[in-house]
């Protein structure tokens, strides 16, 4: 008898725990929150079912304190209780856990080549809106779930569609108003606000694909839009113009909105005249004559525009002839990176199957140099998590020097074990060997000291380099890199911010920034290294205290005419977002200079002459010489110093004088 009284009473408060655990944390637990969209019906039973097991639970602890109870009629009794109320639950349960699926929709990740419903999901999803839009007690539910899934039909490339579901969830919210307002107080205003620019991003998507995609030329989606960039049929840049305006006649403060309108006129070709004055961009964020260096995108015709998602590109001497060829990679496990040799006169080839990078896919972050100086370049890959706490550790790949490679990442202690997103090497420490900065998303950022011996160890906090904001779990860490920012021979060190603040909150940050206002967001980081083993926060007074939304790219005189080029990956994460990648040519007025060029070859060092010094005397009649970024000219007659820093594993870079007038004497002194 004590063992029948324990069992029921056991039985009956186990089923009643389990029928009163709440659906959301379940998902938590079984991880499967961060997936995209699951079976509603099936998971509604289950709510059904847990609401029988409460009635089931509560009979069986009755039971077991009270004898008479325990008989088949009140068991069967009890059954019938259960089945009842189950079936009762269905109608509430419904779309309760209809919204909660649809939820998965507006989580980030969904949308992307990993996290794509199925079509199947997709013809659910539009009747279960159909279905609330039915039921006049669900008006908001259903306006809510038309901004879902027009936002995931916009991340696939169903823009159409997309317009279509904001357009009805404005009418529904308009014919609904007292409605909304009434269930909950403010919600009319706020839901106008995300539908307004949901519809009006959509429209400057149907654009973008068919101008900027389908017709691609030099000048297609550069900002500041202008030439073959401005939209030959400007209709869906109107219409956007109209939904941003109806935005701002809300909430005229939004940055972001500002910026689009402005982007909206520019397609149209009615900038800057067309924008209202109090929403226009500042001149000096879109004016071309501006005295700064003027980038043109040629990648077009040169084979280097590839079309893809997001991904990662370097830009170095891969084969030794003097001259920087390209590497790109993408993020989709079913695109390999591709390898791109540089001819010499402005041309490139592909020799992806040849390098034996057709083998590399699902890359967003990579970075090479010769970590081991044997001569020979590595590759360090920067990988992420599919799921929360579920990372993939990152990869270093050590050159053979017999065309083969070997992943060394544990051993090195370098693994990271992180969402990284930008990964940069150089020389901080001045000690002769490669040094490795991670930044991650959501956690510290590393910097990886290379102890000499082929290991590492992580010294960022100790340098006070690991965190962009007080709260390290909450960064937006992105892409960073290692550079000589103040020409004193140490490398200081800059890391970009990608800010997710909801519907458009990465456009946010930046668009505050070009209409002089304050950072809204996380902003980027630039650290000032001391020469003494240390660095110094001088973002603020640098002019850094901004947010920068920044992806793939790296930097390098492709041209050989003394000025820095840059090569850029513009996709995106999702599936429809794709763009060409871009290489933007200087024609800057450092074009016509004077430069020095040289190519090191270490003789007793390593073989790219990675922490050589190069100092130059130059005397020039005019006083107008200058040396790296120094502002001070020479005074006539003088003899002006100046040093630089080769930290870069390429063979060939700028890292000489630029002066005016005539060309004066130069005696390199250099040793290697």
């Amino acid at each position: 008898m004590r063992l029948r009284f324990l069992g029921l009473a056991a039985g009956g408060i186990a089923a009643a725990a389990i029928g009163l655990v709440p659906l959301d944390a379940l998902f938590h637990r079984l991880r499967w929150n961060e997936q995209v969209p699951y079976d509603a019906a099936f998971w509604t039973g289950v709510v059904c079912a847990q609401a029988g097991l409460v009635v089931l639970g509560a009979a069986a602890v009755t039971a077991a304190f009270s004898p008479r109870f325990r008989r088949p009629g009140f068991a069967a009794l009890a059954v019938l209780a259960a089945a009842g109320v189950a079936a009762a639950r269905w109608p509430s349960a419904w779309p309760r856990v209809g919204l909660g699926s649809f939820e998965r929709f507006a989580y980030w990740r969904n949308g992307s080549e990993r996290f794509e419903a199925t079509p199947e999901t997709l013809a659910w999803a539009e009747d279960f809106v159909a279905r609330l839009e039915r039921q006049p007690d669900l008006t908001r539910e259903a306006c809510e779930s038309y901004e879902r899934l027009g936002d995931y039909y916009l991340r696939i490339g169903r823009v159409h569609n997309s317009v279509g579901c904001f357009e009805r969830a404005l009418t529904l919210l308009d014919a609904n108003r007292e409605q909304v307002e009434r269930e909950r107080a403010g919600a009319t205003t706020r839901h106008r606000l995300q539908f307004l620019r949901w519809l009006g991003v959509a429209y400057l998507r149907t654009g973008e694909v068919g101008y900027c995609l389908r017709a691609p030329s030099a000048e297609s989606c550069i900002f500041p839009l202008a030439g073959a960039g401005i939209w030959r049929n400007p209709g869906h840049a109107i219409r956007a113009q109209e939904a941003f305006l109806q935005f701002l006649e809300i909430q005229p403060e939004n940055p972001g909105v500002r910026w689009l309108l402005n982007v909206a006129h520019m397609a149209a070709g009615t900038f800057p005249e067309g924008v209202p004055a109090r929403f226009r961009l500042p001149a000096e964020a879109w004016d071309k004559s501006a005295p700064s260096p003027h980038f043109l995108n040629v990648a077009v015709g040169r084979t280097v525009d590839r079309f893809d998602v997001a991904g990662g590109s370097v830009m170095d001497d891969f084969d030794g002839d003097g001259l920087l060829d390209l590497v790109a990679t993408c993020l989709r496990m079913d695109t390999h990176a591709v390898f791109y040799r540089n001819r010499g006169d402005g041309s490139f080839e592909e020799l992806t199957r040849q390098s034996g990078l057709d083998r590399l896919s699902g890359s967003l972050s990579l970075t090479q140099a010769d970590y081991d100086l044997d001569g020979d370049l590595d590759v360090y890959i920067g990988n992420e998590r599919l799921r929360r706490d579920d990372f993939a550790p990152s990869e270093l790949w050590q050159n053979l020097g017999d065309g083969t490679f070997r992943d060394v990442a544990a051993a090195a202690g370098v693994t990271n074990d992180g969402f990284a997103r930008g990964v940069s090497w150089g020389d901080f420490d001045n000690d002769g060997d490669f040094d490795l900065y991670v930044s991650n998303f959501g956690d510290l950022n590393r910097l990886y000291r290379n102890r000499g011996d082929g290991t590492f160890e992580d010294v960022a906090p100790a340098l006070g380099v690991a965190e962009q904001t007080p709260d390290p779990h909450k960064q937006r860490s992105f892409q960073s890199w290692f550079f000589d920012f103040d020409n004193d021979g140490w490398l200081d060190l800059f890391s970009a911010s990608y800010p997710l603040g909801g519907t458009g909150g990465s456009v946010d940050g930046p668009a505050a920034s070009l209409f002089g206002e304050p950072p809204i967001e996380e902003t980027c980081r630039l650290w000032l290294n001391n020469g003494r083993g240390g660095f110094r926060d001088v973002t603020e007074e640098a002019g850094l205290l901004k947010t920068v939304s920044v992806m793939g790219a790296d930097f390098g005189d492709v041209d050989g005419d003394g000025d820095p080029d840059l090569y850029q990956q513009l996709g995106g994460w999702f599936s429809d977002d794709k763009a060409f990648n871009a290489l933007f040519r200087n024609d800057g007025p450092a074009v016509g200079g004077r430069w020095i060029t040289l190519r090191l070859r270490g003789a007793r060092s390593n073989r790219f002459g990675i922490g050589a010094r190069v100092t130059a005397w130059i005397e020039e009649a005019a006083p107008s010489a200058r040396c790296g970024r120094s502002a001070a000219p020479a005074r006539r007659s003088a003899a002006v110093r100046c040093k630089w820093r080769w930290d870069w594993a390429r063979p060939t870079g700028l890292i000489g004088w630029r002066s005016s007038g005539r060309a004066p004497a130069v005696s390199p002194r250099g040793r290697g």
